[in-house]
């Protein structure tokens, strides 16, 4: 198809251009070839005002004949002086728009839009990877490791300045984050957005999409309790700085280490076979078999450490085979 001079076009995946008439008809052959492709992100190197009609055409309409999933539909695009749609803005917006579509519910199986569904956590690092953020290729994967990550991707912990009690000092595109239970992002004007849970009152087992109403949805502001407010500024700090502003979860793990003797096959004596050989020591291979040449390194080990060197693995003798 011809398409007219000076305008600018979407590219997808390769460089394609779209003809954009002026009819429905065109528009929406347009947005079926802007957003054809599970993963694609629609970027346009210079904007028009035909341009940014376009996108918001595309926002509010370009899904009613469009095949392919709701879930990438929220394109971006940049002037190279000027960003006409601001990072955050896109994030937010995009949270809003899963919110307002029933085909996405909550699901923690399924939880990267696969079949439309989210968790709290997926959701928001989503958001902000189509916006252009890198978070989730940077590493956040849930709540447990998101302030770091996100951190280390151009956002500033804001909590000192937030009431969390009431939501003052929030603006619109700010993360809200418990480190062990949830996210959200707000809106603004008092409203926060989410993947809350399935229509079963559960996390994982529910039909594909919102099945209630509730399970994506704006909502009020409440402080969950929140522990810490992530806000994006932009600005690479570089700081590999991750301890939360308040406690965030300790995990502790307690693994039951047997007594290894000559003879036993077991896959902890394979452990200490990786260990010995780690340390110097030459156990053989690392077959997880208690033979002649583990128990001569375990000798060995033992009397170097200082431990009664019977060639048995016991609580002692794993003690110091597991100091760094």
């Amino acid at each position: 198809m011809m398409h007219k001079q000076g305008e600018s076009w979407a590219s997808v995946n390769v460089i394609c251009p779209f003809y954009r008439g002026d009819s429905d008809k065109d528009k929406t052959i347009c947005c079926e070839g802007i957003f054809d492709g599970t993963d694609t992100i629609a970027r346009f190197a210079k904007i028009s005002s035909r341009n940014e009609h376009m996108h918001k055409y595309c926002m509010s309409y370009a899904f009613k004949d469009c095949k392919v999933h709701k879930s990438i539909y929220l394109a971006r695009y940049a002037n190279n002086a000027e960003e006409k749609m601001s990072k955050i803005e896109t994030a937010i917006s995009q949270m809003e728009a899963w919110a307002a579509d029933d085909s996405h519910g909550y699901d923690q199986q399924y939880r990267w839009g696969e079949y439309g569904d989210f968790d709290c956590s997926s959701a928001v690092i989503q958001a902000w990877e189509l916006a252009g953020v890198p978070v989730k290729f940077s590493g956040a994967t849930y709540t447990g490791n998101m302030r770091g990550v996100f951190l280390r991707c151009g956002f500033e912990d804001v909590t000192s300045r937030i009431d969390l009690a009431s939501g003052s000092g929030l603006q619109r595109g700010d993360v809200m984050l418990n480190h062990q239970h949830h996210t959200a992002m707000y809106c603004g004007n008092g409203q926060e957005v989410e993947a809350s849970i399935n229509e079963n009152g559960g996390t994982t087992g529910g039909q594909p999409g919102d099945q209630t109403g509730r399970e994506f949805l704006i909502r009020p502001y409440r402080n969950y309790p929140w522990d810490c407010v992530l806000r994006y500024t932009g600005a690479n700090s570089g700081s590999t700085e991750d301890k939360p502003t308040r406690p965030g979860p300790t995990y502790e793990y307690s693994v039951r280490l047997g007594l290894l003797k000559e003879g036993m096959e077991d896959a902890q004596v394979k452990t200490v076979q990786v260990l010995l050989a780690a340390k110097g020591y030459e156990p053989g291979q690392a077959d997880g078999i208690m033979g002649e040449a583990t128990v001569g390194a375990v000798r060995a080990f033992q009397e170097n450490s200082g431990l009664l060197a019977d060639g048995e693995v016991g609580g002692d003798t794993w003690a110091a085979l597991l100091k760094k």
